[in-house]
Formats: C-alpha cells, structure tokens, sequence
C-alpha cells in the first residue's frame, strides 16, 4: 500500500466521529492558563501517538516502488505551486493563509462559516476554535521531529512566495504541516457547529493546505498527512466533556445569530 492510499483509510472514521459529536454533556470549565493561553481538551499523551500510525514522509532514495512514485507526484504538485503563483488571488491567499495565530485563523474560516469568527462577535466559537487548536496542533511534533524533512525550498534550493520567513523554517521539519493540521481541524469543528457551512469550510480547509504548497514551504505529502492527524485529533474531542459543552455552547451562538438575521430579512 502506498503512502497516499495508507493516509486515505485513516480519514473516515474521524469524520463519522465528528457527526456524532454533541451528545454528551459536561461543564463548562475554566478555558485558560493563568497567562491566558487557551487550555487543550486534552493532552498529546492521551490521544493515539502519530509517530506510530503515521507513514514515513515520501524519499527520493527509496528503493520501494510506491515510495518512489509519492515522491515523484510531491515533485508534481511542488511545480504546480509554483504555477500557481502566477495566479494573483491565488498568491495572495496563501500569504494571508500563512498566519498562525487563532485570530488568522478564524478570519480565514468567517467568510465560508458565514459569521464573523472573534472574541466580540462570536466569543462561544473563538473559544471553540482557539481550544481546538492548542489541542491538535501539538500532536503532530513528534513526527514533525522524528523524521525532520527538507522543506521542497532548501532540499530544491528555491525562493518560496513568503522569503522573510525562510531563514527561521529552514530547520524545522517539513513533515506534518503545522499550518495545515490547524486549518483542517478547525474546518471540522466549525462544520460540527454549523452544519449547512460545512462544504464551503471543507473547500477552505483544502485550500488551507494547498497554500501551503504554492507558498513553497511544503510538500503535498505534508499537507495530507495533517490532515489525517487533524482527523484524529477531532475525533478525539469526543472524549472531553469540556469540548462538549464548548462545541454546544457555539452552536447556540450561531443559532441565534443566524435567527436574529432571519427575523431581520437579512
């Protein structure tokens, strides 16, 4: 089985999981740290441990044969990024799609959502959303860690869209994206809060991802292996009362805002 294939049939059973999310109940306890950092629903040793479910990122060295094709196709969708970049609307998001911080992330998602997504709109949500990504994002490093892929722009030697920041990711693994696994993830738990958005925030989270692959700082591979660690790591919400409440708590928010704007004509 190839690489693609493998990450392929971890995928479904974290989205069923997510439909099912909301049944329990829980209370709604404290959100952050005394710094106010937000406060994961759960901790990386809890949940299944990547480096152990997780393929080895493609290699050109590799004498496997399916091995050998995944890297030939991240080398075909690295030239497509590149293409891409010709596209100025195209660029243009992936630049933006580079911030990291909960706020970049939830003005990303506001437009598919339908909803602006901040702590004054929408507090219940941007709660949900900066929780979600304290929890996912850390379950990535050790694999990120483990096996420290070559970013395509230093392994190729090429500029990337975004140069300011070459010199501080050269040294960090290219495999998972941390970009990615936050954009996928909260693609899914904005989809679990409402639910007629959840094409347009699925698209958005694709795209999340492929901007990673224009702006040249990540293989294909990466971007698809966080997506399947991201899947993971939501159906694990499911396990914390905290993140029920939470996630209920959004989508009455959202409820009333979108009946408010019913009743308004809007």
């Amino acid at each position: 089985m190839n690489h693609n294939l493998k990450l392929k049939s971890l995928l479904g059973a974290a989205v069923v999981a997510l439909l099912l999310q909301g049944c329990a109940t829980g209370d709604n306890q404290a959100k952050s740290d005394s710094k106010g950092k937000p406060i994961p629903y759960y901790s990386v040793k809890d949940a299944p441990s990547a480096m152990e479910y997780m393929p080895a990122p493609p290699s050109k060295d590799s004498k496997n044969i399916n091995e050998a094709a995944d890297y030939r196709a991240d080398l075909a969708w690295h030239k497509w990024g590149k293409q891409m970049r010709k596209d100025k609307a195209l660029a243009d998001a992936a630049i933006v799609h580079g911030g990291v911080s909960p706020e970049d992330i939830a003005g990303v998602f506001s437009k598919p959502f339908g909803i602006e997504i901040n702590e004054q709109n929408t507090p219940n949500t941007f709660r949900l959303v900066k929780r979600t990504i304290a929890t996912v994002r850390p379950l990535l490093q050790q694999v990120k860690d483990g096996y420290k892929r070559l970013r395509p722009y230093v392994a190729l030697k090429e500029k990337t869209l975004m140069p300011a920041f070459e010199a501080d990711q050269a040294t960090e693994g290219s495999y998972p994206s941390g970009h990615t696994i936050r954009g996928w993830a909260v693609a899914l738990v904005l989809s679990a809060v409402n639910p007629e958005a959840g094409e347009e925030l699925l698209k958005m989270g694709f795209a999340y991802g492929d901007s990673r692959v224009i702006s040249g700082y990540h293989w294909h591979s990466d971007t698809e292996a966080s997506k399947y660690i991201a899947s993971v790591g939501v159906a694990m919400l499911a396990t914390s009362d905290e993140y029920i409440a939470d996630l209920k708590a959004a989508r009455a928010e959202v409820a009333k805002i979108l009946a408010d704007r019913a009743k308004a004509g809007k």
